[in-house]
Order: structure tokens, then C-alpha cells, then sequence
């Protein structure tokens, strides 16, 4: 289940849950992979985690255009955050000319030190 904050900030998923918390994996963790698009452009890429609270947006072509400033949001090709949500902000563009994909480091939305409250978003599904 996606964690997120109040102003719509994707912050990470429950990997486990108990009967009084439940234990969160950030998007911003190594581990953690997902779908991603810039919001003005529709360009799709992958969020990597980098520890810490760093983000990259990856595997974006070096025929797409990407800028600092470009807002990232979640995508509808993921299968655990709902579209539209906010990433972060292209902090800088890395490109290579040997590599077929640009890379961007992200200023994450989402703030663990000035967030008080988190949403879990749960599916009528489950």
C-alpha cells in the first residue's frame, strides 16, 4: 500500500504491517524502484532510491527532453502508487554520449524531518 503526505507526496509503501504500526519502505530507499513521468512533457522514466532521502530519475532517452526544474509524478505503469502523485523537482540532468538513457537527480517532495502525519492509501480490494 502506498504511504504518501498530506499535500500528495509519494513518501513509500507498507512492507509490513502490525496490529498498532506498520513498517515503511521510502521511495528514496536503495531498494526501492518506480514508474515515473515528468508532469509538463509526459516523459516516462524510473525512480531509483539512493539512500538517504536522494532520488534519480533513470532510464529516460537521450532524445527526450529533460530539465532542472521539470516536476516528476508517479506513472499509471507502476502497479503500487496511483498516477499523478508527486516525486520531486529535476535538481541537474546528467548525460553521456555513450549512454542511449539520461539520468537526474531529484529534490524529493517529501520531507521526513518536517512530516508529521502520513496517509496509507489502502484499495477497496484488499
Amino acid at each position: 500500500m502506498p504511504v504518501i503526505t498530506a499535500g500528495k507526496a509519494a513518501v513509500g509503501m507498507v512492507v509490513e504491517s502490525f496490529s498498532t504500526h506498520a513498517r515503511v519502505q521510502l521511495i528514496s530507499a536503495k531498494e526501492s524502484k518506480l514508474d515515473a513521468k515528468i508532469a509538463e512533457t509526459q516523459v516516462t522514466g524510473v525512480i531509483r532510491g539512493q539512500g538517504g532521502q536522494k532520488l534519480m530519475l533513470d532510464l529516460v532517452p537521450q532524445e527526450d527532453e529533460l530539465r532542472e526544474g521539470d516536476i516528476v509524478l508517479t506513472s499509471n505503469l507502476g502497479d503500487v502508487f496511483p498516477e499523478n502523485l508527486l516525486i520531486g523537482e529535476v535538481a541537474n540532468v546528467l548525460k553521456s554520449g555513450a549512454d542511449p538513457f539520461q539520468k537526474a537527480n531529484l529534490k524529493p517532495f517529501f520531507n521526513l524531518k518536517s512530516s508529521e502525519l502520513v496517509f496509507v492509501i489502502t484499495s477497496p480490494n484488499l
